[in-house]
């Protein structure tokens, strides 16, 4: 309930009303005379009430004061850069026994020793390792040994035979996306040992899923620059053993979209994979563009792909700054072949062209951006 924040169904079963309503009749008959991180806290120390209300209740205490959740919704203000806001747990950091700090690690090491034998345990660790990401939002130090905790056991996963965490699908679909954030907040917390098991790990697991690409992408940028990672992103994208050796490829489409607009596509390693599709000349379709009159009913340009299917393009909305000069049209992009080299199948309005990535315009002129240090 909004006003209580506490949800009594979190996990949206089957809604008995009156065992709802008792439920809060017995919430605040205990709690009502409290205030709101009273409230919290106490159910983070209680024993009995479980892990959802323990994550509930920690979630509670380490949300920033300008972020509001009502029904569902959450509220995300915009912050200036570097502004510091409060968490509604406050003023928790008093100095009382056990500290909020304590609680957060031992409720995330609880989670973490429930065994049901099923594939229940998959969101337990997922539970456990937010917990342990609850208390790096409140106190980094902390949460180095639970956060380290929770890593070692994902380094681990299916080395034991029967690993329960290893059944029923890719561990990389099921928990990347906690791992990568953990091993963030780690780094972040001051243990930057983090992007190293990092880097071992994510070259020894199978990437070949495409869910949760965006988040395990994330450790290798923070620290692109530390040799562990940088080994790491080399073979990523230049290893033949690496889904991530041919991102041009076919297959890789929409999954990977957001690649390309983080600092990776700029990184020596990818420069190499870069410059290997350079090489390939292979045709692999067509593309025509529309004169400005059929825009509205046609569209800008379409490009027909030999294996089937293609693409249309409308997205310069008329760009003022799109020159006519015919000397800005590039020979290649007008009406005729299109090369490997020139498209990568899972773009909608960027091309790779020659050794620059350019942005369609109207009328076929391009906007060029020069790879940095592309030789």
């Amino acid at each position: 309930m909004d006003f209580l924040q506490v949800d009594f169904n979190p996990h949206n079963g089957a809604l008995d009303f009156h065992k709802k309503a008792a439920e809060i009749r017995a919430y605040w008959a205990k709690m009502g005379n409290l205030p709101p991180a009273e409230r919290f806290y106490m159910t983070l120390k209680d024993d009995e009430v479980g892990k959802d209300q323990w994550l509930q209740a920690a979630a509670n205490i380490v949300q920033p004061t300008d972020v509001e959740s009502h029904g569902g919704w959450i509220t995300m203000p915009t912050r200036k850069p570097g502004q510091k806001i409060e968490l509604r747990g406050e003023r928790l950091r008093d100095g009382r026994n056990p500290s909020v700090s304590q609680l957060l690690a031992q409720r995330s090491d609880d989670i973490a020793s429930i065994r049901t034998n099923s594939t229940e345990d998959h969101f337990l660790y997922i539970d456990a390792g937010q917990m342990a990401l609850y208390l790096a939002d409140w106190d980094r130090t902390a949460a180095i040994p639970t956060l380290t905790k929770r890593l070692t056991r994902a380094w681990d996963i299916g080395r034991e035979p029967r690993d329960i965490l290893a059944f029923n699908g890719n561990p990389v679909e099921h928990f990347g996306t906690i791992i990568a954030k953990m091993v963030s907040a780690r780094a972040r917390s001051g243990d930057e040992t983090a992007y190293d098991e990092y880097a071992a790990w994510i070259q020894r697991v199978d990437l070949k899923v495409p869910f949760g690409q965006d988040e395990l992408q994330k450790p290798l940028i923070e620290a692109a620059n530390r040799p562990s990672i940088a080994r790491a992103i080399d073979y990523l994208f230049n290893d033949t053993r690496s889904p991530w050796s041919n991102v041009f490829a076919r297959e890789n489409g929409y999954w990977l979209w957001s690649f390309w607009q983080t600092p990776l596509p700029l990184n020596d390693a990818f420069r190499k994979q870069a410059l290997r599709g350079l090489e390939d000349n292979t045709l692999v379709g067509t593309i025509n563009f529309e004169p400005k009159e059929n825009w509205q009913s046609r569209g800008e340009a379409h490009i027909e792909l030999k294996d089937g299917g293609g693409m249309g393009y409308g997205g310069s909305n008329g760009d003022p700054d799109t020159t006519d000069d015919p000397d800005h049209l590039l020979p290649s992009m007008q009406n005729g072949s299109v090369h490997h080299r020139m498209l990568h199948s899972h773009v909608g309005q960027e091309a790779e062209l020659g050794e620059m990535l350019l942005q369609l315009t109207h009328r076929g002129r391009y906007q060029a951006f020069r790879v940095e240090r592309l030789p």
